[in-house]
């Protein structure tokens, strides 16, 4: 269905896509419409879109916004150009250190949060936006610390290394959004009852996600190093799992890589 190009039908419009969680598409509609309305200013823009379609409409298009994906990755990460997502290399089975085995690097344009940068964001509407993708991030982080701990008490029989490294990388996404939000929420004049609310939530997502951080990349420490010690001494397998035991060894002491 075509675009509407008028406030009003621009509005009912997002609030079908929404409801539909089509919220890309709810963004590519509101982006057309921003675009015929010059030079008037997309949160102008975007204010209109609250007051002639009601708060429901303005809740829609803020929650389009905090959800819309990137449009060059999946989840934040993109295919590793070196290794081509295979992780190693099938001559030598060693590990690419370009992407550190992982297959693939966070994503240039969002910056690992796999979602359309807050910057895109129209300043009217970027603290329910904020508010609404920092939600959505305390539901990731839940998840993530609930697997954590069931990792951790796997006791004798240890998890996968593909297990760790998944969450892991959920771990650094949700950093990642919160890296992209912060900022966001600084550029908001006032403050209120909401800003607070949604600063707390990020300060408090933001601790866990970092302790998460360290106990997963001190779970892959131990993997890689437990590794290495089947391997022969001096073999290019044992080289290429020390080489990995000293990418995580800072992280697991919460330093940066």
């Amino acid at each position: 269905m075509a675009a509407r190009t008028t406030i009003a039908g621009c509005a009912s419009d997002i609030r079908a896509c929404v409801a539909r969680r089509e919220y890309a598409e709810a963004v590519r509609r509101f982006e057309i419409l921003a675009r015929l309305l010059r030079p008037r200013d997309r949160s102008d823009v975007a204010a209109d879109i609250t007051q002639r379609g009601g708060a429901a409409a303005g809740q829609a298009l803020a929650k389009a916004f905090a959800r819309a994906p990137c449009y060059l990755c999946k989840e934040g990460r993109m295919t590793c150009d070196v290794c081509g997502g295979a992780s190693t290399f099938a001559a030598n089975g060693r590990f690419c250190e370009t992407c550190n085995g992982a297959g693939h690097s966070p994503c240039l344009f969002c910056g690992g949060t796999g979602f359309l940068p807050m910057e895109n964001v129209p300043r009217s509407i970027v603290l329910p936006a904020a508010r609404m993708r920092l939600e959505w991030t305390a539901r990731l982080l839940r998840q993530v610390v609930r697997d954590v701990s069931n990792l951790s008490r796997e006791g004798a029989t240890p998890s996968p290394l593909r297990d760790w490294i998944r969450l892991f990388h959920a771990a650094e996404r949700i950093q990642a959004i919160l890296e992209d939000t912060l900022p966001a929420l600084a550029t908001q004049d006032g403050g209120g009852e909401e800003h607070a609310r949604s600063e707390k939530l990020a300060d408090e997502c933001d601790r866990l996600a970092r302790k998460c951080r360290r106990i997963l990349a001190a779970g892959i420490l131990k993997v890689c190093r437990a590794k290495a010690q089947t391997e022969e001494p001096g073999s290019q397998r044992r080289i290429m799992w020390e080489r990995q035991s000293d990418y995580y060894e800072p992280l697991a002491r919460g330093s940066s890589s």
